[in-house]
């Protein structure tokens, strides 16, 4: 399918007052309301225009008509939670009914005139919702006596009809999984189930005396509406198109959306569509200018360091880093630009565009000025950009794995490779441009190998096979050596312990070098060639040495007014201008000078000591001169200088020659107020005999035995009352080293000095690295040695990725899988030294190096940073201002096709379920042109991916980060709490009871415990903090604010009161959970005399993983086990789950005294059963999967919920939102499909009864506990019985024993 992303003038209905998806519909005699664009609008009866009603900060939803019509109850957020209100339907004042802070979901009314809802973590079954009844006033709620529910309504009879559980907005139709929803009736004493279809039955309401609800037992599996008539169900309404939603029952029929249609289903089974427009202003749907700095996705450096290329909503800008503002080269609303590169010549930015209707490589000039598209015919996603160090060539990779080279010139690409995992290759070229290297999956095995290519020739050889994994290439050394990460390391980590013989290997990966060729050394470091600065014609070039006078000193407390002045100035390798100037006072360096190449301007500063001098100037007709001051205290004079000519050097000037401007660090340690400070150091050469001066802070030192020797200079500084020794690496006009006085203190310095000669001025755009003096030498390869001559580079073993090289080190990103807290750190290593150590330099997650080789930018946990090679220092990189023209409703369609086109391409199958994927998405566009805001954008997508029918396809509003469980500091204005289930009885909040779980297996500490006095149930909680409550006081509202603060709580127990001292906890989940452990537990070792083990596995994640562990080593030794995993929430593939609890006995072990042994010692060779039920899924389907195949009991409950289906992660939407794509489905050995879309079904069906789970019974458990006493009645575990001592008097072993 073709996707135009080009918007026509009649897309998105034009009509200003048309309303769009109009959601939560309801209705009275007279009026009809509902939510649209995050608030709450009113509408006459038979249509027309709405008015909206009620706007809150953080949106207002699901209206509700009491049984009269006169107040109206709903969902809000006012900027203080997420809570129930009501109000008079007309207008008014709204009244708050509910203050704790789970998200409470309103159901209706009940013909009392209560408002019903359902809500989690209040009280009661922690696993589940709880139906509430709450006054119109906001009096003490009340929970009606079912375990738990959700969707709701309630008869004048007090027959309340619910569904246990929901999963309405899930994006997954035609489901028939264990999770399915039926409709259950309880009046408090009985509960039955009133519905046993396989699909989804939901939304039942009482309408006439009769049950409604809807039901995709229809033809086409749509959501249709039906009424229950005794064990028949009525098919009243269906579309052929959608799905009926959000039904609500009124006067004289049911009102619902279709698509984004309202309509009523009157009693006499007419349908009336209302047709509603809207009043007022919709500044949500109007152009607007917007900031997109919030949705910055990604930075990249630009080829010098001094700008970055950024994405953000879709859109490619360029950052200077310093003075200017950025520019956006794209500004679309209706396309996304995506994954920005710059070129290391400067000349072009690539980067994926959907402008086509597909997404193609591009390439732009950074002023926007010219674009062009690489690519063409492509089918999906770019996952990474490499550019040639020459600019020539790109290399980029797609989401099926595919390595492609582009020619840029000739406009051709070759597929390299292709991974076969559909990974992206890690890619790097060597920097004289000949020789590509990366690594991908290997066929059929899950190890990588590297590939080396010949650009000139097109040749690719493996130049590792992957038995270690060995991935992550970097060029060094110019190209001649290798480095990438190999698992080599194999330390074992035993769990430790007498009865837990698990053992892991982790942090396997190590850092290796090979040279490329075999007669090349692998500690040879590299020279460096710098190419000429030159000025463009017309402009004018500061470079060079100046001469002249300069004025003011007497100021500055010298005896003479006028001195000498040398000043020179040269253009580092980033094309900087810096410089160095030696005048009366001092000798210092001008780390950076701005010169305006057009009018000549040219100023400086430097730092002597505590204060600032301030040099500027103007460079006109060969004279550069102006003035100086010194910061604040009016001294200051004039200086004025020539060009010093330049004679044509004879001979070769000694490495070591010149003026080195140099940063000494570690002063600190000394006492000085900065750890840093500029000195020079003056290098003049007489043959082979060296001299040299020091200047620091002002004054002149000698050195003495000053001696050079293979890029090394020696020397000591004979300052005044010390001795300084130096020792300098000199690479080029580069410098390094260390300095010492002895017994006193030792730092580090860093520098350079100016280009000795016009031959070796430093470039202002690209560095070339060669290890030949001669370019044109080509390299020998030979790769078949490569592996024999890889050496380890001291990093320590570690999870290792990111491999670049910047100034004379590799920089990696290491982490390690001991220690999960501790994140990702940035480490450089010299690999020209053998006995060099690994440098950590803090966090970091991606490493992207600079053109020049001079630094790289990072990735850090506060945003990105600009790393350099040299002094190894960093230094924040700020991007902001990134501004663009939006036009919502073009943004909008964007992301739905960009949802969809996510789906088409990396669904796990390609024939998507055999669903029209195309008219899905014409389904959605016109569903689209309806939408108002954002969360309708939102409901469009869910509708479209609940098309597949598959688990695991989500939309997440807040992208990826929403999986992430990470610790959050609670909000200033959260909810304390302290672990105790409340009732208001006798016009006083009482302790009903304490939340208390059994101290060996509890997670979390309970608030009550540090308390002076002990808190029991039927303490009533009379103050917080001298405050009083009351009906419309509950401890929730008073303990707003209180999260990790100590409160004053006032109880009274049978008259007396008393005060305590207690700390709110942020969540009573965790007590809770562990709480209903603990009760279980129990009551299984109470029905066994302790024969039968309980152990709770809440999910497949971390967990759950110590859940199962942490219980199994409690528990192991009891005769029979009990594994309930119903409600797990699943996570990884739980194949480790099943291993500890599959053990097997293979030996035992007779002792003398104590115990005999077994092997394994930490398995449990009894029998076993595991608990299942529909909200059990994912991992939790797999769980109870694998425990059949492993024969290792029976399975007790419901079936499943069914999601064998995976996600792997992907891109975002332009806002920050993603869609969650199945990527990989599970099927079995005999070539059929398993589990997905049905669940793992019992061996023995136990369906929860409401009223005996009510009352405390769990009958699903009770069957568990009766199977494993059957089991144990029937085959217990025995050990075999000690054999006799042997007779081994003679040889051997007896017949027996043989």
């Amino acid at each position: 399918m073709s996707i135009s992303l080009l918007v026509s003038t009649l897309a998105f209905g034009q009509d200003p007052a048309h309303a769009g998806l109009l959601a939560w519909p309801d209705f009275s005699e007279t009026k009809i309301a509902f939510a649209h664009a995050g608030g709450i609008w009113l509408a006459p009866r038979s249509g027309g225009t709405a008015t909206p009603l009620v706007q809150a900060a953080g949106g207002a939803n699901r209206p509700r008509f009491s049984p009269d019509g006169q107040m109206l109850a709903f969902e809000a957020d006012f900027g203080d939670g997420h809570d129930l209100w009501t109000m008079p339907s007309g207008g008014g004042i709204p009244i708050r009914l509910t203050d704790h802070p789970t998200r409470e979901t309103l159901c209706g009314w009940t013909p009392e005139g209560e408002v019903l809802f359902f809500a989690r973590g209040i009280k009661g079954h922690p696993k589940g919702s709880q139906v509430f009844t709450v006054s119109s006033e906001g009096e003490p709620l009340q929970q009606f006596p079912v375990p738990y529910g959700t969707w709701a309504d309630i008869n004048s009879s007090g027959q309340l009809i619910y569904t246990p559980w929901t999963r309405d907005h899930r994006s997954w139709k035609r489901y028939r999984g264990g999770m399915a929803t039926d409709l259950w009736m309880s009046d408090g004493a009985s509960a039955s189930r009133l519905t046993t279809f396989t699909g989804t039955d939901t939304a039942p309401m009482w309408h006439n005396g009769k049950v409604h609800f809807l039901s995709d037992n229809t033809p086409n599996h749509r959501l249709g509406l039906f009424r229950l008539d005794d064990d028949d169900h009525t098919l009243r309404y269906a579309s052929d198109l959608y799905d009926l939603r959000e039904p609500s029952a009124g006067p004289g029929g049911i009102i619902f959306r279709e698509g984004s249609k309202l309509k009523i289903l009157k009693d006499n089974d007419d349908v009336e569509t209302i047709d509603i427009a809207l009043s007022g202003a919709r500044p949500g749907l109007a152009p607007r200018r917007i900031d997109a700095t919030p949705y910055l996705v990604q930075v990249r450096p630009g080829p010098t360091g001094r700008e970055v290329v950024a994405e953000a909503y879709g859109d490619v800008f360029t950052v200077p880093l310093g003075d200017g503002v950025p520019r956006n080269l794209t500004n679309t609303s209706h396309a996304a630009e995506r994954s920005g590169a710059w070129s290391p010549n400067g000349a072009w930015i690539a980067h994926a565009s959907d402008q086509s209707g597909e997404y193609e490589l591009e390439l732009i000039r950074p002023d926007g000025s010219e674009s062009r598209r690489l690519s063409q015919g492509s089918s999906g996603w770019w996952t990474g950009i490499w550019w040639h160090p020459e600019s020539t060539h790109l290399a980029a990779a797609n989401h099926m794995g595919e390595l492609i080279l582009f020619d840029i010139e000739h406009g051709t690409s070759t597929l390299l490779a292709t991974d076969a995992q559909a990974n992206t290759p890690e890619v790097a070229f060597s920097p004289n441009g000949q020789h590509m290297a990366w690594s991908c999956f290997q066929p059929n095995r899950l190890r990588r190998a590297i590939a080396f290519h010949d650009l000139e020739t097109g040749k690719t050889e493996p130049l590792t096979f992957g038995d270690r994994d060995e991935h992550a290439p970097c060029f060094v050394d110019g190209g001649w050596q290798l480095a990438f990460v190999a698992s080599h390391a194999f330390a074992p980590v035993y769990a430790g312990g007498t009865s837990d013989s698990t053992w892991i290997y982790p942090d396997r990966e190590v850092l290796m070098l090979t040279t490329l060729t075999s007669d090349h050394s692998p500690l040879t470091a590299p020279e460096i060639e710098r190419e000429s600065w030159e000025a463009d014609a017309g402009e004018l070039d500061p470079t060079g040495i100046w001469e002249g006078t300069l004025t003011g000193l007497l100021g500055a407390g010298l005896s003479e007014d006028e001195g000498a002045l040398e000043l020179q100035l040269w253009r580092d390798e980033n094309g900087t201008l810096t410089g160095t100037m030696r005048n009366p006072m001092q000798t210092v360096a001008l780390p950076q000078v701005e010169f305006d190449p057009t009018t000549g301007a040219m100023r400086t500063s430097y730092a002597f000591r505590d204060i600032e001098i301030v040099v500027q100037g103007r460079l006109v007709e060969g004279q550069l001169s102006g003035d100086w001051e010194v910061t604040g205290m009016g001294i200051g004079g004039q200086w004025s200088t020539i060009a010093e000519e330049q004679s044509e050097p004879v001979g070769e000037q000694h490495p070591a020659a010149g003026v080195w401007n140099l940063t000494l660090q570690g002063l600190s340690a000394m006492g000085f107020p900065t750890d840093e400070a500029p000195v020079a150091l003056e290098v003049i050469a007489d043959g082979s005999t060296l001299e040299a001066s020091f200047m620091a802070m002002g004054r002149d030192a000698e050195v003495e035995d000053l001696r050079y020797e293979d890029g090394i200079l020696e020397g000591t500084v004979m300052a005044t009352g010390m001795e300084i020794q130096l020792e300098a690496n000199l690479f080029g006009d580069e410098a390094e080293g260390i300095w010492i006085i002895p017994e006193v203190a030792e730092g580090e310095f860093f520098g350079s000095r100016p280009p000795q000669s016009e031959d070796d001025a430093a470039p202002s755009e690209t560095m070339a690295v060669d290890a030949s003096e001669d370019t044109s030498d080509e390299m020998e390869v030979d790769l078949e040695g490569a592996l024999r001559r890889a050496r380890y580079l001291n990093v320590p073993a570690g999870n290792i990725s990111m491999l670049v090289e910047a100034g004379d080190h590799i920089h990696l990103v290491w982490s390690t899988a001991v220690d999960p807290e501790q994140p990702p750190f940035h480490v450089a290593i010299d690999p020209y030294d053998m006995n060099a150590e690994a440098n950590f330099y803090g966090p970091a997650f991606l490493l992207d190096p600079l053109a020049d080789g001079s630094g790289v930018l990072r990735t850090t946990l506060e945003g990105w940073d600009l790393f350099d090679a040299m002094s190894m220092q960093a230094e924040p990189v700020l991007v902001k201002g990134l501004f663009l023209d939006l036009e919502p409703r073009e943004a909008w369609r964007q992301m739905v096709i960009d949802a969809w086109r996510l789906f088409r391409d990396t669904f796990y199958v390609e024939n998507m379920h055999a669903v029209d994927w195309d008219a899905a998405l014409d389904e959605a566009l016109i569903m689209l042109e309806d939408c108002g805001d954002r969360e309708d954008v939102a409901r469009v997508i869910r509708e479209m991916i609940a098309e597949l029918n598959v688990g695991h396809a989500y939309y997440l509003s807040g992208g990826w980060s929403m999986f992430d469980d990470g610790d959050q500091e609670p909000a200033p204005d959260a909810v304390g709490f302290l672990g105790v289930d409340w009732i208001y009885e006798n016009e006083h909040w009482t302790v009903e009871s304490v939340v208390q779980p059994e101290s060996g297996f509890r997670a979390q500490h309970h608030p009550l415990e540090d308390a002076e006095a002990s808190v029991q149930a039927g303490d009533r909680l009379l103050a917080v903090d001298g405050r009083p409550l009351s009906a419309n006081r509950s401890p929730w509202a008073a303990l707003v604010g209180t999260v990790g603060l100590g409160i004053e709580a006032t109880f009274e127990r049978d008259g007396t009161t008393f005060d305590i001292l207690v700390t709110p906890i942020d969540s009573e989940a965790e007590l809770r959970h562990d709480a209903w452990i603990d009760a279980n537990r129990r009551k299984v070792h109470e029905a066994t005399d302790g024969r039968v083990g309980y152990i709770y596995v809440r999910d497949t994640g971390i967990e759950g993983q110590t859940d199962l562990v942490s219980q199994f080593f409690a528990e192991m030794h009891r005769e029979a086990l009990i594994i309930d995993e119903r409600w797990n929430g699943g996570g990884q593939i739980p194949t480790r789950f099943i291993e500890l609890l599959n053990r097997q006995p293979v030996s035992w072990w007779a002792r003398r005294h104590g115990d005999d042994w077994r092997s394994p010692s930490d398995g449990h060779f009894g029998p076993k059963c595991m608990l299942i039920n529909g909200l059990a899924g994912s991992g939790g389907d797999m769980f109870p999967w694998l425990f059949r195949r492993s024969d290792l009991g029976p399975l007790i409950g419901t079936r499943t919920w069914g999601g064998l289906v995976g996600i792997t992660g992907g891109p975002a939407l332009l806002d920050g939102a993603a869609v969650a794509v199945p990527t990989f489905g599970i099927y079995e050995a005999d070539g059929t499909w398993a589990v997905e879309g049905h669940g793992v079904a019992p061996d023995i069906e136990v369906i929860d009864d409401p009223v005996a789970l009510w009352n405390g019974q769990d009958l699903q458990l009770e069957a568990g506990i009766n199977a494993m006493l059957e089991a144990l009645r029937t085959n217990p575990p025995q050990n075999p019985p000690r054999p006799v001592a042997p007779d081994r008097s003679g040889s051997g072993a007896a017949p027996e024993d043989q």
